[in-house]
C-alpha cells in the first residue's frame, strides 16, 4: 500500500477544491488544460504506457519483475514543462514487497527530491523495471496498481495526464486500463465531486502561522493547489 504521507498528500491535492480546478500555464508555454482532466481523445491516444509481468513463479518467496514502458511520438515531451520526467506511484498489495531500501527518514526523502521510494519515482527511461518479492500467494484478484503521471507537452499545448493501470499478479499478465477517473487514495466517499463544499480546515504557514480555510474565503475566490518536490 502507498505509505500515510503519500496519502495525506493526495487527500489533500483534491479535498481542497470546491468549485472547480483551473491550470496556469507554464512559464514559457501555451495554455494547458483546465485541470486534471482527461486528454482529449487524440493526444490521449498519443501517449501510450503499457507493463507486463516477467515470468517466474507466482510461489511465496520469488523475486519477480515487472517492466513499464511509456511510448511517446516523436514531437511529444515530458520533459519540456519544467518536469525532469513523468512521475510514477506504485500501489501494491500485502502480499508484494517492493525491492529496494524503504526510504522513512527526512533525510532520506529529502536527498531523493522526497520521493517514498520504492514506492515513488521518477520514470527516466522509456523503459524501467521493478523489482519484487512475492510474501505470500496472491488472491485470485489482486493486482498492483501503477499511476504514471506527466506533464505532456505537443507544440504550443502543456497538457496534464494522470493515468492507472492493473497488473494481475498472474502469470504472463499484461497491465489493462484502471479507473478512468483521477487516481486517489482514500474511501471514494471521502473525496469531493465539482460543486461539493469542502469542511473548514487550517494548514500550517511559515514562522508558526497557520491559513484558515473559511477566512481566505471571506478575501473572495480561492485556488488552493499542491506541489510535489521531485522537479
Amino acid at each position: 500500500m502507498i505509505p500515510t504521507t503519500t496519502a495525506l498528500a493526495a487527500s489533500l491535492a483534491t479535498a481542497l477544491l470546491t468549485t472547480t480546478a483551473l491550470a496556469a500555464p507554464h512559464p514559457g508555454h501555451g495554455p494547458t488544460t483546465s485541470g486534471p482532466g482527461p486528454l482529449p481523445s487524440d493526444e490521449r491516444a498519443a501517449v501510450k504506457i503499457s507493463a507486463h509481468l516477467e515470468p517466474g513463479a507466482l510461489e511465496p518467496g520469488s523475486e519477480l519483475a515487472f517492466v513499464i514502458d511509456v511510448e511517446l511520438p516523436e514531437d511529444v515531451t515530458t520533459t519540456a514543462a519544467g518536469v525532469p520526467a513523468p512521475f510514477l506511484q506504485l500501489d501494491v498489495p500485502e502480499s508484494v514487497k517492493l525491492g529496494g531500501v524503504h526510504l522513512t527518514t527526512y533525510r532520506d526523502l529529502a536527498s531523493n527530491g522526497f520521493l517514498q521510494f520504492p514506492f515513488e519515482r521518477l520514470l527516466e527511461d522509456t523503459s524501467t523495471r521493478v523489482a519484487f518479492e512475492l510474501r505470500d500467494a496472491p488472491g485470485e484478484d489482486e493486482t498492483i496498481g501503477i499511476i504514471v503521471t506527466a506533464y505532456v507537452t505537443a507544440g504550443d499545448e502543456a497538457m496534464f495526464l494522470r493515468r492507472r493501470l492493473e497488473l494481475p499478479l498472474k502469470a504472463a499478465a499484461q497491465a489493462v486500463p484502471g479507473d478512468d477517473r483521477d487516481s486517489s487514495w482514500g474511501k471514494d466517499d471521502d473525496l469531493l465531486a465539482i460543486g461539493d463544499r469542502a469542511a473548514d480546515f487550517a494548514l500550517p504557514g511559515p514562522e508558526d502561522t497557520h491559513v484558515d480555510l473559511s477566512a481566505s474565503l471571506g478575501d473572495g475566490n480561492l485556488l488552493v493547489t499542491t506541489y510535489r518536490a521531485h522537479w
